[in-house]
Order: structure tokens, then sequence, then C-alpha cells
């Protein structure tokens, strides 16, 4: 599916790791950002999976709203959990046109030996081609860091390829580094 739009966002680094959204909003605030313009916050694909702090892709509802919380954030000092002082990198980001849309799966249960690699390995192993091959995938941050396992998000190009893949994928055992 394609959608035509707009996107207005601001690629923050140095965000203490545990900044949800909220407090992202009363950071907009005490900075003078009006939080309501705040649409979505998600991690970069490429944000670094360790330490305390990690970078983010913030979107807006507007390119005003954008260039100003870019503007008002950048160099804005925020401390960590541990009380290490960071200081917030914003910059400015838009992209306009035709966006494509991919449909997402959640997979679940993956070895983190196995990593992307892998699992894109036990794709064509289970003979998946064309659109039931993912184009990306997202590792979900953990809630137990120490386990096993993590979660993706797998991206396809359309439905039925996501169907097929979801069907080959469903009960396939990957075995943990412990054999489980």
């Amino acid at each position: 599916r394609k959608l035509e739009m707009d996107n207005f966002t601001v690629h923050l680094d140095e965000v203490p790791r545990d900044y949800g959204i909220d407090i992202l909003r009363e950071l907009h605030a005490s900075f003078g950002v009006d939080p309501s313009t705040l649409e979505s916050c998600k991690e970069k694909n490429d944000a670094p999976e360790d330490g305390d702090a990690t970078c983010l892709v913030l979107r807006y509802k507007d390119e005003a709203s954008a260039r100003s919380a870019a503007k008002n954030l950048h160099g804005q000092s925020v401390a960590t959990k541990a009380g290490e002082v960071k200081h917030l990198s914003a910059s400015f980001v838009t992209s306009a046109g035709v966006q494509e849309l991919y449909i997402s799966v959640y997979i679940t249960d993956v070895p983190k030996t196995l990593g992307e690699d892998g699992l894109r390995r036990m794709h064509e192993e289970l003979g998946l081609t064309g659109t039931a091959m993912p184009i990306s995938f997202k590792m979900l941050s953990q809630h137990d860091p120490s386990g096993e396992t993590a979660a993706y998000i797998g991206r396809y190009k359309d439905q039925e390829g996501a169907e097929t893949a979801i069907a080959a994928l469903h009960g396939t055992i990957a075995e943990t580094a412990s054999g489980h």
C-alpha cells in the first residue's frame, strides 16, 4: 500500500533509555514546546543497544512544531537513572511524498543468538521467497535483558506474503544458547 503524506520528525540523540512518551511530553512543555504536537516516538533502527542513552525519532503534527522542538530541545541537559548528565542532540528531518506502508508481523521467542541474519536465514530455510521474505526486521526493547530470547517486528511487502511467513514460522523451533 502507498500513502501520500509529509513526515515531520526530529532525530533526538542522547535520550535517557527510561524516557517514554509521557516524560518526553513533560520535557517538551518544560522547554516551551507544545507537547500535544508530539504524535509518536520510536527508537531509531541504528540506536545503540547498550548504555543509559538511546536515539529516538519523534514525529510531529506539522513542520513548525518539529522545527520548534528541534530548536528548543537541542543542547538541553537531561539526567539518566544513574544520575549521568547527557546533552540532547536534536535535528529536524522531513520527508515528503509517497511512502510505502508495509505489513508488520510480531515475531516472538527468537533466540538472541540467532539475530536478524539468522532470522532471515530461517525464512530462506523454510522456503520463503518473494513477498514472504521480510523487507526488514526490528528487534524490540526487552523487559528482561538477561533473557535468551527477543521479539522482533518483521516488515513484509504485502498481506499475502506476511500470512505465508506467519504460517511457515508458526511452531518453528529454534534452540537458545542453553538448548531450550
